[in-house]
């Protein structure tokens, strides 16, 4: 259901209830009810509610409704990698990811604590263990099946048969961050010999540099490599799974 009253979606719903923007949250309501009366079933995705200050106004605004939470866990190995370029994909110098695992370590989140599980246990306590839904994301991946169909299909029962054809996006897609790490190892060498690269690399330049290794082939990861993380990954998921598994799909 849309906000018409700004021309987006349920993005700004979380910001909503942090700032008790009671106009606006009234103007939610007033959609998912319209949903409701006519017997449909209303989705609510928006990575925003995991930002939220307030969890509290989350569970008033939706205890009156049969409301079901759906978590995804991915295994941290990958997930870390994936974080790691969304978050550094559109910096000119972007971080070593050596740097970023360290800082992610020093805050705490590579522990039985992580990926999001303490925001899980606030929901759980919020709405109760039978309203919370768990997705293996790489089990659903090993099954061929799209996470999308997982929700819509084995969860919802409903375009089991064929999904609805939708454009791919490309807003969001992950960038191949070699050449970005190349470009930040040699930035960071010059420093130690106490010179600069020229400003003129940076913004459009940089993207230039970037191209010229596309007839590279790919790099990947294996476990082979960074064995530490590989066995920190395993121990997350044997402790997620001790915890969630026994109400999780794939």
């Amino acid at each position: 259901p849309a906000d018409d009253h700004k021309g987006t979606y349920f993005h700004n719903l979380a910001n909503a209830l942090d700032a008790k923007d009671a106009k606006l949250i009234a103007h939610y309501r007033a959609n998912v009810d319209a949903c409701i009366a006519k017997k449909l079933t209303v989705i609510i995705s928006s990575e925003h509610f995991h930002f939220m200050k307030d969890f509290d106004a989350f569970y008033e605004f939706f205890k009156p409704y049969n409301t079901y939470i759906i978590a995804y866990h991915r295994e941290v190995a990958s997930w870390l990698y994936s974080a790691y370029t969304q978050q550094n994909k559109i910096k000119v110098d972007p971080e070593p990811f050596g740097e970023y695992m360290l800082h992610l370590a020093n805050t705490g989140l590579l522990n039985n604590d992580s990926v999001c599980r303490s925001d899980i246990r606030k929901f759980e306590s919020m709405f109760g263990s039978d309203k919370m839904i768990f997705v293996d994301y790489d089990g659903a991946m090993g099954a061929g099946k799209d996470i999308a169909f997982v929700i819509l299909c084995d969860i919802l029962g409903i375009f089991c048969s064929e999904l609805p054809k939708v454009r791919q996006s490309q807003a969001n897609t992950r960038p191949e961050m070699v050449p970005f790490n190349v470009m930040t190892m040699l930035t960071h060498f010059v420093q130690v010999l106490g010179c600069r690269v020229c400003s003129k690399l940076e913004g459009k330049n940089m993207l230039e540099f970037v191209k010229r290794f596309d007839p590279l082939p790919a790099v990947k990861v294996d476990r082979t490599e960074l064995p530490g993380l590989w066995e920190l990954s395993d121990q997350e998921e044997a402790s997620y799974t001790a915890e969630f598994g026994d109400r999780m799909l794939y």
